[in-house]
């Protein structure tokens, strides 16, 4: 990416101003005055995370982190939340799966739309990490095709 390669020439230190300059430079204000930088917000994180080993790590990585996912929780999910199930993706693998029996749980306030979902004997996670939710019922908000959700034990 571009935000890296201009941190890794030093022409800018930080990953704010790398994406700054970029986004400047990419946006045409004779035609628009539409901001045309990084809008993925995972792209952006990874020009951080570059911007870090750079300049903490000196180009080396960081010791990887054991983490543990102990409860999922969306704020705002329509309808029956009673088929969703998630599965936990990492190294192109699925790791937890929530079709086994009593490895989870769900709460489903429909007061505040909210759910709660406790994961048990969640396996150990690093690195890049993938929790994809699946549901089957039509009227759900987060559809059939589903909603991923990423992560990265970095900083």
């Amino acid at each position: 990416m571009v935000c890296a390669l201009l941190i890794a020439s030093e022409i800018f230190l930080t990953a704010e101003e790398s994406l700054y300059y970029f986004g400047e430079r990419r946006t045409d204000k004779t035609h628009s005055n539409k901001f045309q930088g990084v809008e993925t917000p995972s792209q952006n994180r990874y020009v951080g995370y570059f911007a870090h080993v750079k300049h903490l790590y000196n180009w080396n990585l960081p010791p990887r982190r054991i983490l543990f996912i102990k409860r999922l929780i969306i704020y705002s999910i329509r309808g029956d939340v009673c088929d969703l199930k998630f599965q936990i993706v990492m190294e192109k693998k699925v790791v937890f799966s929530s079709t086994s029996l009593g490895n989870f749980s769900i709460l489903h306030d429909i007061e505040t739309a909210g759910v709660l979902i406790n994961v048990y004997d969640s396996p150990c996670l690093y690195d890049d990490v993938k929790v994809q939710f699946f549901s089957s019922v039509s009227n759900h908000k987060i559809a059939s095709a589903i909603v991923l959700v990423w992560a990265n034990d970095f900083i």
